[in-house]
């Protein structure tokens, strides 16, 4: 039992580097696309050292499951319920790629029909 929780503990210490990782990364994107002067960095922070696993078999990634898009909203009000449902989820499931509010209008733009 206490072997799980360590292996949880890293894993959960492994995804908070990650997320502060992608957040970093995120924001550099943008100072490169918007230029620095436009768009001033929001983390300025250092990265934290990594965690060090304790056994060569812990792998430090977290994958996120592959989700299938749902067919595109024609507008109808019956099958809007349902769709909102599956951008819920799509958001849950892969949340470094809808981390953002734009990321998360962008893909219900492409749902769009």
């Amino acid at each position: 039992m206490s072997d799980s929780i360590d292996n949880l503990n890293q894993v959960m210490a492994a995804l908070q580097q990650h997320q502060l990782e992608n957040e970093i990364l995120r924001e550099s994107l943008r100072e490169l696309q918007y230029g620095a002067s436009r768009n001033p960095p929001l983390v300025k922070s250092k990265l934290p050292s990594a965690p060090s696993p304790t056994t060569s078999s812990s792998h430090p990634y977290v994958l996120e499951p592959t989700v299938r898009l749902p067919n595109k909203f024609n507008g109808m009000r019956a099958y809007l319920r349902g769709f909102i449902n599956q951008i819920r989820i799509i958001i849950r499931l892969q949340p470094q790629w809808y981390a953002s509010d734009f990321s998360r209008v962008g893909l219900v733009d492409t749902l769009l029909s």
